[in-house]
């Protein structure tokens, strides 16, 4: 898991001067990353999940009311993984 963390934020600097980049998507993978290695300490995972909701916040995400395949965007699936994400490591600590 080392490995994929190093390798993931060494792909992230190489996009930095991309336009379409999603900053939410950086935060939210290495928030998985480090709730899996740090499985008794999930408080920065935590973080990081909350900061990917505030980006995705500021992007003026919508939470729908159901999750259709072929309508949802990008940013409503984000938020629903995101705040699942925050309950289920609130739940294990």
């Amino acid at each position: 898991m080392n490995i994929c963390k190093e390798a993931y934020e060494k792909a992230n600097l190489c996009t930095d001067n991309d336009e379409n980049k999603e900053d939410w998507t950086y935060l939210f993978m290495i928030a998985k990353i480090e709730e899996k290695l740090n499985r008794h300490n999930l408080f920065d995972a935590l973080k990081k999940y909350v900061a990917a909701l505030d980006l995705l916040h500021e992007n003026k995400a919508a939470y729908p009311r159901k999750l259709g395949h072929q309508t949802s965007t990008s940013n409503s699936q984000g938020l629903l993984l995101g705040c699942y994400a925050v309950e289920v490591g609130c739940l294990r600590n």
